[in-house]
């Protein structure tokens, strides 16, 4: 693979560092304590175990897949039933329907087959059993929230076929989650729920004719759902889980020049307190520290960096993180200077003074384990010498993280700061769907695009990719490149969308359709020399209403989708005409969202993530008799389409002459039937958006019955 310069390994002669990875065991000289034993986590077989007082947690999914090493604060499971192994429904009040029941019977073979078996050892579970009621029962739980800050409710619970029932609180107000039919144990969560009085408790509701069996009850005053605590007739709390290493006489450490990452994946965030990565310290106090910390509110980190008790750095890189998703962060120092990154974003600070006496590396906590980090840990790196921002990331990163770069204009850039509010949440969306679905790698997606650009020097002689005359890069080619080196990451995948500008000069007749195709594929040349054989995405034009360039738009299209079918790595990206636009050339935030989740789901099927439904519909066959055109669809994920009358985006040509369609109205779940105003003659064309479409009506577009809805394919 061919590197752009910048993007090269560090020297191997030159590294004095040291790799601790906490998949599976604990490396060497970290210490682990927790002093309880009412705590769970899944074990390599996929089960859900109880763990014992001062034993690691290393965690896993229900598939046995290692998470890595599972690290809470203290927290308290407010129940005072017994929640796991039961034999009696001591602290639990039936109410409701009066010929409901509440009883605790055996359930083994559900447990085992949703791996619950191995902490619920006996087989027992509750039964709220509504099957001969005609309303609603319930179950209230005792142990009250105590006060009236955000709560999470959470239970292990199946139902009979059909909608069985809900979770909730008691008190007036409160929200709740279905509980949907079926055989299977589920974990069913209502997060972040504020109570209306310090007296509400846990209720769980069966819906006329429906029966319900369920353990592992869990009230917790947390915005999300931690782990499973262990009750038995009380409250019940888990301890902290506390992590730290010797860095005394190390020879990978030196608190005058050295860098520290970590690899993690936070389960959710606090509302009003600080979660520390890591800090470094002297074990005793937080006098002269550094390390990396997750901020309330904004979910992005600082650094934190004190000597002599005075802060240093406590600036943030902006760089928000995704719960449930695999992150990665770091900070390098050496005299007067901090940089810390994540997620390709780096923030780096000078200062008069520097941290000393550092002996303690504390492990998602800082000083003595407070604040801590709720989540997984996979591994540290720690070594000596300052980095440059390239080198730190070639530290965090590992083989298969997926790794996007944007490259284009504006309709990339309003991912990172979008037109109408100047949003990042399109880059955060992709990062979350990828994320989510490949929780053991990190998804990266960096700004290397330049509003306003185009490909040639003929269409935009300042803010251009390829000089025309000499085929060199230009400054928005030299921005894209700047901006991997500054990321510190090496692409894996390009996220590309190159043409508005260019239309303007196409109509102008500065730039010709041949010129803006060659220039595209130059680029596209330039860019795999550099990185090597990454897949191109290439997302389409869309659709605009005050550009004026008609013809042009439709140029642009046209060729897209010749690059799409004649360049083996260039791959469809999402269609754009059916945003709503917040101008007459951008979408609206929501239109970068959807466009977002389209294309991040694109890109993870190229590395894997098996998503279904990335494409939408497209037209397969097109037929005439007469003024009746039969156009064929073949679904994607979706097995039928809106609307059924009044459909828009179709265009019918006769030679140069467009035919007017009085009607397009679907036939059956396959196929839309087109009246024309007259019988064509000469050469026929039938498009499905054509150039601007300034005057389509979006609601009229042919969309799909998709769980995520797609648009119909231009044509």
């Amino acid at each position: 693979m061919m590197m752009n310069p910048g993007l090269g390994q560090p020297s191997r002669m030159a590294r004095r560092d040291r790799v601790l990875s906490f998949l599976s065991s604990l490396p060497a000289g970290v210490t682990y304590v927790r002093n309880e034993a009412v705590a769970s986590v899944r074990n390599a077989s996929g089960k859900l175990v109880a763990s014992s007082a001062h034993a690691p947690r290393f965690d896993h999914d229900s598939s046995g897949n290692a998470l890595g090493l599972l690290v809470e604060g203290s927290v308290v499971n407010k129940c005072t039933n017994t929640n796991c192994n039961p034999s009696a429904t001591t602290n639990m009040t039936k109410g409701g329907d009066a010929a409901s029941t509440l009883s605790v019977v055996s359930d083994s073979a559900a447990l085992a087959k949703a791996k619950l078996d191995a902490i619920c050892t006996n087989g027992n579970v509750f039964r709220l059993d509504n099957s001969g009621g005609s309303t609603t029962a319930y179950v209230d739980i005792s142990g009250t929230t105590g006060n009236t800050n955000p709560h999470t409710f959470s239970v292990w619970i199946r139902g009979d076929a059909g909608g069985a029932g809900s979770l909730t609180r008691t008190g007036s107000g409160g929200s709740s989650v279905n509980i949907t039919g079926g055989l299977a144990y589920q974990r069913v969560v209502l997060g972040n729920e504020t109570p209306n009085a310090s007296s509400n408790s846990m209720r769980i509701r069966a819906n006329a004719g429906r029966v319900l069996y369920f353990i592992l009850n869990q009230l917790e005053e947390m915005p999300f759902a931690t782990s499973e605590i262990m009750t038995a007739g009380a409250a019940a709390t888990r301890a902290s889980d506390r992590v730290t290493l010797s860095l005394a006489k190390t020879s990978y450490f030196s608190e005058a020049s050295g860098y520290i990452g970590m690899r993690y994946r936070p389960k959710g965030f606090l509302a009003a307190t600080y979660q520390y990565m890591f800090v470094a310290d002297n074990g005793s106090n937080s006098q002269n520290t550094m390390g990396i910390r997750g901020n309330y509110g904004a979910q992005d980190i600082s650094a934190y960096v004190r000597a002599g008790n005075v802060s240093q750095n406590s600036n943030s890189n902006n760089d928000t993180h995704i719960a449930g998703a695999m992150n990665a962060c770091g900070i390098t120092w050496g005299p007067g200077e901090s940089t810390i990154l994540s997620g390709g974003t780096a923030n780096t600070k000078t200062y008069a003074s520097d941290a000393t006496g550092i002996t303690t590396l504390n492990i998602g906590a800082r000083t003595a384990g407070a604040d801590p980090f709720f989540g997984h840990i996979t591994k540290l790196v720690i070594g000596k010498g300052h980095k440059s921002t390239a080198a730190l990331g070639a530290k965090l990163h590992e083989a298969g993280d997926v790794v996007i770069i944007g490259g284009g204009q504006s309709l990339i850039r309003g991912y990172f700061n979008s037109n109408e509010t100047d949003s990042d949440a399109g880059k955060q969306k992709v990062r979350e769907v990828i994320g989510l679905a490949m929780p053991r790698k990190i998804t990266y997606f960096v700004d290397g695009a330049t509003g306003g650009s185009g490909v040639l020097s003929t269409t935009d002689p300042v803010n251009y990719w390829i000089d025309a005359d000499t085929g060199a890069r230009g400054p928005a080619f030299e921005t894209f490149y700047n901006n991997i080196v500054a990321s510190g990451i090496v692409p894996s995948a390009v996220l590309f969308e190159l043409g508005e500008t260019d239309s303007g000069a196409i109509k102008n007749g500065d730039t010709t359709r041949a010129e803006y195709k060659q220039g595209m594929i130059d680029a596209f040349a330039d860019i795999r020399a550099s990185l090597g054989d990454v897949p191109i995405i290439l997302q389409k034009i869309g659709r605009r209403t005050g550009f004026e360039f008609d013809g042009a738009v439709q140029v642009i299209r046209e060729v897209q989708d010749e690059l799409i079918h004649e360049l083996s790595y260039v791959h469809r990206g999402s269609e754009t005409y059916d945003t709503t636009l917040y101008d007459s050339v951008h979408p609206d935030d929501a239109g970068f969202l959807k466009m977002a989740e389209r294309n991040a789901r694109i890109v993870g099927n190229l590395f894997g993530a098996g998503f279904t439904g990335t494409t939408g519909p497209r037209i397969t066959n097109v037929s005439r008799s007469g003024t009746a055109v039969t156009v064929t669809l073949m679904h994607d994920a979706g097995t039928d389409f809106t609307p059924t009358s009044s459909i828009a985006g179709f265009h019918y040509f006769g030679g140069t002459t467009e035919i007017t369609i009085n009607a397009a109205v679907r036939t059956n779940a396959t196929t839309v039937t087109l009246t024309l105003a007259t019988t064509p003659s000469g050469a026929e064309r039938l498009y499905y958006i054509y150039d601007e479409e300034a005057s389509v009506t979006v609601a009229n577009l042919l969309k799909d019955n998709a769980s995520l809805t797609m648009p119909l394919q231009t044509y």
